[in-house]
C-alpha cells in the first residue's frame, strides 16, 4: 500500500513538470514575444488633425472653438476686431457711431442718430444731416441757397430771375440805371433810350462804328476768323459753286442769267459741304441772302 502511494506521487510530480516544460517551451531559454497592436487613428473631419488632439473634430476649418465655436468662422467683416458672430453691426466698423440703433451701413445719417430715418427729398441723405432736405438736387449751382428757395438754381451768380433773368447777368455798363440786357446804348449813358445817345454805335454793341468790325451787326466780341477785317457775325462767304451744288450751308440768290448758266432751278438754293470753285462777284452774280 505504502509503495501504490509513492507511486502516485511520482506521477504526480512527473505531470506537474510536464506542464512546466509545456508552459515554458521545453528547453528553449527564449522569452516569448508579445505582439502591441498598432493604434487606429479618427480624422472625422479630414483636417489632418486627429480627434483626440482636435479642438473641433467634425469642423474642417478649426482646430480650436475660437470666438464663434466649432462650425461658424471667426470672420470679422469690417475688421473692427469683433467677429460678425458677435458684431451686431458686422458691416460698420464705427458700430453705429450715433447710436441710433442703426448701423451705419444702412444709416442715411451715419453721424447724426435719426432712427426715423426721414428723408424728404428721396435723395439718400436723411433730413437730420441734409443741408437741403427739400432739394434733391442739394443747391445744384453750389451758391449756397437751396433749390427749393433759389430762384436761379441752375445759376451761381443769382438767386432771383432779376431784369435780364436767369443765366444772363444784370450787368449795367454804363451805370445809367438800365440793364445791358435791356439798354440799347449799353456803354453810353441814356436812361431815357433816346437812340440819338449812341449814334456812333449803330448796333449798340458797345463798340463804336469806327473801330467796329461789323458796324450794323452786333458783335462786341469782334471776332474775325479770316483776318479780313470784317467780323464774323457780318462776314459773308466766298459764293462757291460746283456742278449744281452750292457751297457752304448757307442760301444764295442769284440773277437770272446766272441761274441759267448754272442750271439753278430755284430762287433760294440751300447747299451742302463739297469741293467747291469760286465763280462770280457777289455784287453782280450771287449774293448770301441768309446763313
Amino acid at each position: 500500500m505504502k509503495s501504490l502511494k509513492w507511486g502516485i506521487l511520482v506521477i504526480a510530480v512527473l505531470l506537474a513538470g510536464l506542464l512546466v516544460l509545456t508552459a515554458c517551451g521545453g528547453d528553449d531559454d527564449t522569452p516569448t514575444k508579445t505582439e502591441t497592436p498598432t493604434p487606429t487613428v479618427v480624422d472625422t473631419d479630414g483636417d489632418g488633425v486627429p480627434d483626440d488632439t482636435d479642438g473641433c473634430p467634425n469642423d474642417a476649418n478649426k482646430t480650436e472653438p475660437g470666438e464663434c465655436g466649432c462650425g461658424i468662422a471667426d470672420t470679422d467683416t469690417d475688421s473692427d476686431g469683433i467677429a460678425d458672430c458677435n458684431d451686431d453691426c458686422p458691416n460698420d466698423a464705427n458700430n453705429d457711431a450715433d447710436a441710433d440703433g442703426i448701423c451705419g451701413d444702412a444709416d442715411n445719417c451715419p453721424d447724426v442718430a435719426n432712427d426715423d430715418q426721414a428723408d424728404t427729398d428721396n435723395d439718400g441723405l436723411g433730413d437730420a444731416c441734409d443741408t437741403c432736405p427739400n432739394d434733391a438736387d442739394n443747391d445744384a449751382d453750389g451758391d449756397g441757397v437751396c433749390g427749393d428757395e433759389d430762384g436761379c438754381p441752375n445759376d451761381a451768380n443769382k438767386t432771383e430771375p432779376g431784369e435780364c433773368g436767369c443765366g444772363i447777368a444784370d450787368t449795367d455798363s454804363d451805370n445809367d440805371g438800365i440793364a445791358d440786357c435791356n439798354d440799347n446804348c449799353p456803354n453810353t449813358p441814356n436812361a431815357d433810350q433816346d437812340p440819338a445817345a449812341c449814334a456812333d454805335d449803330n448796333d449798340g454793341d458797345g463798340v463804336l462804328n469806327e473801330a467796329d468790325n461789323c458796324p450794323d451787326t452786333p458783335n462786341a466780341d469782334q471776332a474775325d476768323a479770316d483776318g479780313d477785317g470784317i467780323g464774323d457775325a457780318c462776314d459773308e462767304p466766298e459764293v462757291k459753286y460746283v456742278g449744281t451744288t452750292w457751297a457752304y450751308d448757307v442760301t444764295y440768290d442769284c440773277d437770272v442769267e446766272k441761274r441759267e448758266t448754272h442750271n439753278v432751278i430755284t430762287w433760294d438754293v440751300e447747299v451742302t459741304d463739297e469741293e467747291t470753285v469760286t465763280v462770280g462777284d457777289k455784287d453782280t452774280d450771287c449774293y448770301v441772302i441768309s446763313a
